[in-house]
């Protein structure tokens, strides 16, 4: 599909993908806190499954910034995971608290730089989460 992703498409595309959030629920923060050690210390196994435990929690929080405003829910919810995915490899030490500061941010500066969505240079991320 070239271009942006029709309406339809963003529904269908968005039920799909609460399906696949819903198979991952929330982690209790001590596993999702030791899971996360392991994460930083290498462990690839340990890197996904808090990925994929945040991911609603991620979701929530993108689709309730309302920057940038030409976006619709998956440019938020894509570029929400992609700050998760950096951070699930950083050296932050309350996950949850930096992606509910690090994903508003990240939707202010992509608005601050493509004020205009696709027209003014934006292009839809393509890295998936659940990888």
């Amino acid at each position: 599909m070239e271009g942006r992703p029709t309406p339809s498409s963003i529904e269908e595309t968005l039920r799909a993908y609460w399906a696949e959030i819903a198979r991952h629920p929330s982690l209790p923060p001590e596993d999702e806190r030791d899971l996360l050690a392991r994460a930083r210390a290498g462990d690839a196994s340990a890197r996904r499954a808090v990925v994929r435990s945040l991911l609603g929690a991620v979701a929530e929080i993108a689709l309730a910034c309302p920057v940038p405003a030409w976006a619709d829910p998956l440019v938020k919810m894509q570029e929400a995971n992609l700050v998760l995915m950096r951070s699930a490899s950083g050296h932050v030490e309350e996950l949850r608290a930096d992606l509910a500061s690090a994903i508003p941010e990240a939707l202010r500066g992509i608005a601050r730089r493509f004020p205009d969505g696709p027209e003014s240079g934006y292009q839809f991320p393509g890295e998936s989460p659940l990888k």
